[in-house]
């Protein structure tokens, strides 16, 4: 789950996280720009974390781009596990993207790369 911020929509991350692991049996990997110890705060009373295998937590910083872990955007950022689903191995992957030249010329890019587009 990433994408705006997941945790400012916290009721309706819970009910998507819970619906995917106890309907669907779904693995989940939830990135964040807060650190997980701003969250303890926000999320004392949900047993949100009870629904997460891994957080990737931490605001990204553009000058500390991670050039191993493409998982993680930026080396300030941390993996928390909290399932033995993972491990951190897992995330160690080759660069894997989707470019998309539209007919005016814009180009998209979706997935994790090592090479800079612009």
């Amino acid at each position: 789950v990433s994408g705006g911020e997941p945790f400012n929509q916290g009721n309706g991350l819970f009910q998507l996280l819970k619906i995917a692991k106890e309907e669907y049996g779904l693995s989940t990997v939830v990135y964040t720009g807060f650190s997980y110890e701003e969250l303890i705060g926000r999320c004392e009373r949900r047993p949100i974390f009870n629904y997460i295998d891994v957080l990737i937590d931490g605001a990204y910083k553009d000058d500390m781009k991670e050039p191993t872990l493409l998982a993680r955007g930026s080396t300030n950022q941390s993996f928390l596990f909290f399932s033995d689903r993972y491990e951190q191995k897992d995330f160690y992957m080759p660069a894997k993207v989707e470019i998309i030249i539209s007919r005016d010329g814009t180009i998209r890019e979706t997935g994790f790369s090592k090479v800079e587009l612009y």
